[in-house]
């Protein structure tokens, strides 16, 4: 009796770091719906706030980490950003888009029957299991891409975040390059990398040239599947899950046809539950002209001098020049034989 009542101070301690009580955004919420146009704006905004605040030395996400048991989340920059909706108990990385939704890579899931783990703010652990999962991988019909949609046993608690995501539209091509995204990978570590190109169904990542070489990794064998984050008006947004290596480059969950395919696999798995997304201003972004390309250079054309032969002929006498005697052939005559 008397040593649970000295754990009872413990179990307060851990119950205190409540997540609804910790500020996890980086400064104010975004007021109004962001243009596309404006969303490098407000993530570079966002990192330069977080910057002057804590440092952006520390790049892992964990001081401790236990599989099955309490773990302690770094104090760093990398604590102001809510990274809870991320099994990191296996190195296929499974993100939450809902309570009971995970997607990893399609060439690189976790097995049905699967126990994983996540750990909330306070680093409690929370176990799940995968119980079905659709992959588009190898599919004969429908959309094919590298993502897989799972569904766990039970619902994940409002302690673990599902993460939203952009809104499909047709623009992101050419307002997301250049923006600066959060990306994860195999060893519970987060870099920010830059958006290089977004085209069809797959995104594409690079350096950031603002930022410091320990901020950025090429990507290797076993961070497939790991999720990068877009930060909107200081809310992670899910946007990615690794195929490619080098910078990274993978599924863009946000292409109108790939949105759709999972949005589906979600209802075919669970219609309880729907994908959400983070709201944007409506009005699409024109995109820029076009460059004209210049106009090949036009051959320069040397004027040939002719040259004038031995006797002049009709067809090079000077206008005006008297018609010379036209002179005719003698036939030659033939003897008569003698």
């Amino acid at each position: 009796m008397i040593r649970a009542l000295l754990f009872l101070p413990f179990l307060s301690l851990i119950g205190g770091c409540n997540p609804n009580r910790e500020s996890v955004t980086i400064g104010e919420p975004a007021s109004r719906a962001l243009r596309t146009t404006e969303l490098a704006d407000d993530a570079n905004q966002r990192l330069k706030t977080l910057d002057s605040q804590t440092p952006l030395t520390t790049i892992s996400l964990f001081t401790k980490y236990q599989k099955r048991s309490v773990s302690q989340w770094n104090s760093g920059w990398t604590r102001r950003i809510d990274f809870t909706g991320v099994s990191w108990s296996h190195r296929q990385a499974g993100t939450a888009i809902t309570p009971r939704h995970l997607v990893f890579a399609g060439h690189y899931p976790l097995k049905v029957g699967t126990s994983l783990t996540f750990h909330d703010r306070s680093g409690m652990v929370v176990g799940r299991k995968i119980e079905k999962l659709v992959s588009f991988r190898n599919r004969k019909e429908g959309l094919r891409a590298d993502v897989a949609v799972a569904l766990l046993d039970r619902p994940l608690p409002p302690s673990i975040k599902t993460y939203r995501l952009l809104p499909p539209r047709e623009d992101y091509s050419h307002t997301l390059p250049g923006c600066p995204v959060l990306v994860t990978e195999q060893n519970r570590r987060v870099f920010i990398h830059q958006i290089r190109g977004c085209s069809g169904r797959v995104i594409s990542f690079q350096k950031h040239p603002n930022f410091p070489d320990r901020l950025y990794k090429n990507l290797i064998k076993g961070d497939s599947g790991h999720p990068s984050f877009l930060l909107v008006g200081g809310e992670p947004v899910l946007i990615e899950t690794h195929t490619g290596g080098g910078g990274g480059s993978g599924p863009f969950y946000s292409s109108p046809a790939l949105f759709k395919a999972v949005t589906e696999a979600v209802a075919k798995l669970d219609p309880t539950y729907q994908v959400k997304t983070i709201p944007l201003d409506p009005t699409l972004a024109p995109a820029p002209p076009q460059k004209a390309k210049p106009a090949p250079p036009r051959p320069i054309r040397v004027q040939q001098v002719p040259t004038s032969p031995p006797f002049p002929s009709p067809s090079n006498k000077t206008p005006g020049a008297p018609r010379e005697p036209r002179v005719r052939r003698v036939p030659a005559v033939k003897k008569e034989a003698e």
